[in-house]
């Protein structure tokens, strides 16, 4: 009962036109129909955190997503000349001289842009908004530089998988520390810590236990637990899961993690993989 007061919480999403804001790609043709193109991949965790908003604002109608191939990948002058790290997601708009990169920029941009759409994912509580931040730095300051722990190749360097993954583990600890958990991350209503853990959270629960041994990413951990269970409560935290495990599942059966020997370092028994 009192998960479904708290699920009534999120305010309902109302139609709403975008704020308004020569290219020849498929970009420009998607920029004729739609306002705003997002540049990004099912697997990318930071991309998936815009799409969330995307999703709960209800305005997926005004973005399209595609490749990065379609400004001819994400190392092309092109691609550099609106994102000078080369790196996904990319938000271009109908101006061409304004692109937003970084995944946290792009997810506040789009919901001051669609601010009268659906929750606004900046609480006005100072203290609300105190947690929400918190959360996001930990994810974007201590998580996204070793998270690659999980699925990237070390080569040989055994001992610093190692050592990333147990700082993984210490920075859920954390996020459970920083957590309200009743039923979101920041309190009772969804906030952009929602939108930005939500898809790491699909890496952990999807690979900590099938490569890692974990037995459960949750014990110790009965906030984001029940967090975890709310966020899956809502229609769009299900079609993110979906699109982040579906492209995991994709990995798996391309043999990813034998190709990066993840498989192979996690039988070092000198090292700790499972917490």
């Amino acid at each position: 009962m009192a998960m479904a007061m708290a699920m009534g919480r999120v305010r309902t999403r109302v139609p709403c036109v975008a704020k308004a804001s020569g290219r020849t790609s498929a970009v420009d043709e998607a920029l004729r129909d739609r306002k705003y193109v997002l540049l990004d991949a099912p697997v990318s965790n930071h991309g998936a955190r815009v799409r969330f908003v995307v999703y709960v604002k209800g305005v997926a109608r005004d973005l399209q997503v595609l490749s990065p191939s379609a400004l001819g990948g994400m190392r092309t002058p092109e691609y550099l000349q609106r994102n000078p790290f080369g790196k996904m997601p990319l938000l271009l708009t109908r101006d061409p001289n304004m692109a937003v990169f970084e995944s946290d920029a792009i997810a506040r941009y789009l919901n001051d842009v669609y601010k009268d759409c659906g929750p606004d994912l900046v609480p006005n509580d100072v203290d609300v908004r105190a947690k929400m931040d918190m959360a996001i730095a930990i994810h974007d300051h201590h998580v996204s530089p070793i998270q690659g722990c999980m699925y990237r190749d070390y080569g040989d360097d055994v001992r610093t998988r190692a050592a990333h993954l147990q700082q993984l583990h210490q920075c859920l600890g954390a996020l459970e520390h920083v957590a309200v958990g009743a039923p979101y991350l920041a309190g009772s209503e969804l906030s952009l810590a929602d939108a930005t853990w939500l898809p790491t959270m699909v890496f952990c629960h999807y690979i900590l236990p099938r490569k890692f041994g974990w037995k459960d990413v949750f014990h110790d951990r009965p906030k984001l637990q029940a967090w975890w269970e709310a966020m899956h409560q809502l229609p769009e935290g299900k079609q993110v899961d979906e699109e982040v495990r579906g492209a995991l599942q994709q990995w798996d059966q391309g043999g990813r993690w034998e190709k990066v020997k993840v498989n192979e370092h996690v039988q070092d028994k000198n090292f700790q993989w499972a917490f």
